[in-house]
């Protein structure tokens, strides 16, 4: 049966195909976007795979770009470009085979064929392309099986929902491909299928993740914890016995972090602390399951940001500390008393408490964030000063209670504050 294909990527490819005929070239769809329109999805990237050779792939770029608006930048060493302006965007790049000199090396890469094109792809279900001779020009762009180039076995495990490997050399030339592995099933809830398992599990005993610098595995660790489906690739790659290579005195996260209770303490941590990353809870939440504070030092060696380090480090290190001084709280603590108890923890190691934490704890960490939510401290410096204060050590003093009170619900807005700062004794 065809499929409807979603209108603003129905035009990209009418321009597409008129512009590779225009030039003389053949072009095709290729990989994430044909494996999204054949399981029902939308598709979020866009890839051109084009006949030639690199500058060929310029020249379609420079034409499909005046034809849909979109500014064009071009690596003509590497036979690939890119169309871009706000959400959208548009890969283009060569038809080629490639050649890994070594593990973990970036590949060498010529002109080829269809077939060289797909099996230098990392998974079946990704190895599926369209020319866009099949395209058409009638009211709707129509996507027909019987139009796909696509390797062996492809359709298949598209139907059954698996992930394979193209070939036994996989994850030994590209080690990032394991993580690539796991983000794909847990995004689209597929399964590796058996013999690629097995052929994961013993690159990994291998060491093939060795042959990965520290910046390449912090990029691939930062991917996999953007997706929604986070703890659930992490698993995968507990399976496999990834985690017990990255970390030292890995356990097995026991019980492991409930991703619906993480989802929700992000959202709720971002209303009520307006700090924090996803990705950086996500990550915490894993790690400090099954490595403890002990990882914390081991973020340095991920090429990360000094932000981003610099904030996971700390939350991992707050995570213990949340299990020592929450739980000591009786069930009536006033939110107040709970923000004392976290202290200056981040909002990613409360995410991260929360989602292993008993109920019992939830519900004071969620009074806690409500409290921020709902009550916001509209008074400062300036205030006290215009009451005659004088700038000292008292003025952290007191607004520091104020903010107690603000958290509390006893002064609820700006006036309520400014009047209980004027019943203050100054200094």
């Amino acid at each position: 049966m065809p499929i409807l294909v979603p209108a603003l990527l129905a035009r990209s490819l009418r321009q597409a195909a008129d512009a590779a005929d225009h030039l003389g070239l053949e072009a095709a769809l290729v990989g994430g976007a044909v494996r999204d329109l054949l399981l029902g999805r939308e598709p979020t990237d866009i890839d051109l795979v084009v006949a030639g050779k690199p500058e060929d792939v310029g020249r379609l770029a420079r034409e499909l770009g005046r034809r849909l608006g979109l500014a064009s930048e071009e690596h003509d060493p590497f036979g690939t470009a890119t169309l871009q302006s706000g959400a959208v965007r548009i890969d283009l790049a060569m038809r080629r085979r490639e050649a890994y000199q070594r593990p973990g090396a970036l590949p060498a890469v010529e002109p080829g064929g269809w077939e060289d094109d797909l099996l230098r792809r990392d998974f079946t279900v990704n190895a599926v392309a369209w020319p866009l001779s099949h395209v058409g020009d009638g009211p709707d762009v129509m996507l027909h099986r019987r139009d796909l180039v696509a390797a062996a076995h492809a359709l298949d495990d598209l139907t059954a929902r698996r992930v394979r490997a193209l070939h036994e050399g996989s994850f030994q030339d590209d080690p990032t491909r394991l993580f690539r592995a796991a983000r794909l099933a847990a995004r689209l809830g597929f399964h590796l299928e058996h013999g690629t398992r097995a052929l994961a599990a013993q690159a990994v005993v291998g060491g093939a993740l060795q042959t990965l610098s520290g910046h390449r595995l912090g990029q691939e660790l930062r991917l996999t914890a953007a997706e929604g489906e986070a703890l659930q690739a992490f698993r995968c790659l507990d399976e496999l016995g990834v985690w017990q290579t990255l970390l030292p005195g890995w356990q097995k996260p026991e019980p492991p972090p409930d991703a619906a209770a993480l989802a929700q303490a992000i959202r709720l941590t971002e209303a009520a602390l307006h700090t924090g990353e996803p990705w950086r809870a996500r990550l915490v939440a894993w790690v400090s399951a099954g490595a403890g504070e002990t990882a914390a030092l081991w973020c340095h060696s991920l090429g990360w940001t000094g932000a981003d380090t610099a904030v996971c480090e700390h939350s991992l290190r707050d995570v213990a500390r949340c299990r020592e001084s929450l739980p000591g709280l009786p069930a009536d603590a006033r939110p107040s008393a709970i923000a004392a108890a976290l202290g200056d923890a981040t909002a990613e190691a409360q995410a991260a408490f929360y989602s292993r934490a008993p109920e019992s704890q939830r519900l004071l960490l969620q009074r806690c964030w409500q409290g921020c939510t709902a009550h916001q401290v509209q008074v400062s410096g300036r205030d006290l000063q215009s009451l005659g204060w004088t700038p000292g050590p008292a003025f952290s003093h007191v607004l520091a209670e104020a903010a107690r009170r603000v958290l509390d619900g006893e002064l609820p807005d700006r006036q309520a504050q400014l009047a209980w700062l004027a019943q203050q004794p100054r200094p």
